[in-house]
């Protein structure tokens, strides 16, 4: 069961799984997905764009306990975290912004 989704696999989000037991990561740019399992081994990340509800499924967050969001563009970020209210197994929901005054 996945514990921890983290969404962008940027500077934040690397570092971020780095330091998580088994975490999945959500990337929609196929080359920095690439990089992530070359460079962290056995790590789970699923290529898509977190702001479809179906690539959070595919990462499984009906079973995750946590969302960490950190993705370059806060419109998107904001929409991944309004996809993921209805998932009430969810005990934190970290979104990491840019410009928070302008979602």
């Amino acid at each position: 069961m996945p514990r921890t989704i983290i969404v962008g696999a940027g500077v934040t989000g690397q570092e971020v799984a780095k330091r998580l037991d088994d975490p999945i990561v959500i990337e929609s740019d196929v080359e920095k997905a690439t990089i992530l399992k070359r460079d962290l081994g056995d790590i789970r990340v699923v290529v898509g764009d977190a702001t479809d509800e179906r690539t959070l499924l595919q990462a499984g967050i009906s079973e995750a306990r946590e969302l960490l969001v950190c993705l370059g563009n806060d419109r998107d970020a904001y929409q991944t975290v309004l996809n993921s209210k209805p998932y009430k197994n969810l005990r934190n929901v970290i979104a990491v912004l840019q410009k928070p005054s302008e979602v």
